[in-house]
């Protein structure tokens, strides 16, 4: 009887120790887990570029956040002439003359692999960009005389 006492004894400690075990080995994983903020992943936002006028030019602006912050920006356009440059140049608030220019992107046609892409990096956080209140136009090459397009950037924006 004293043997059976013992055995009982000796399962039940063993799976005491193991819940004790297993208790520990979860509570330590949740300790380790990265805060939320970290697992939400990178983020992205898509905003649409209109003709002006009757230029015939429009596309999309596609924003990624980076790992190490900033964003990354690309601009494809459709209507554009393969071989020649379109300079896309962001602005502060809505579209219309007299704006403030914050930063010139990449000419669209720069990507050897697609004339019809502009890819760059803007060291602007992607909560500026996604939240502010800004435009884009694209310019014939060098970034002067008449937008071809222009599309609404964060706040307000038709995504």
């Amino acid at each position: 009887m004293m043997a059976k006492s013992q055995t009982r004894l000796d399962r039940t400690l063993r799976t005491v120790v193991g819940a004790v075990l297993l208790l520990a080995a979860v509570a330590s994983a949740q300790e380790e887990a990265p805060p939320p903020e970290a697992q939400r992943g990178l983020r992205s936002v898509s905003y649409q570029l209109f003709p002006v006028e009757a230029s015939g030019i429009s596309g999309t602006l596609n924003v990624t956040e980076e790992v190490g912050g900033g964003t990354t920006f690309v601009v494809t356009a459709v209507g554009i002439n393969p071989g020649v440059f379109y300079q896309p140049v962001l602005f502060a608030g809505d579209c219309g003359p007299d704006r403030e220019r914050v930063a010139e992107l990449a000419p669209v046609g720069n990507v050897p692999e697609d004339p019809f892409v502009s890819i760059s990096e803007v060291s602007m956080s992607f909560e500026q960009v996604a939240e502010g209140d800004f435009f884009l136009y694209i310019y014939p090459e060098g970034g002067e005389g008449e937008p071809l397009a222009c599309g609404e950037v964060g706040v307000g924006a038709n995504r």
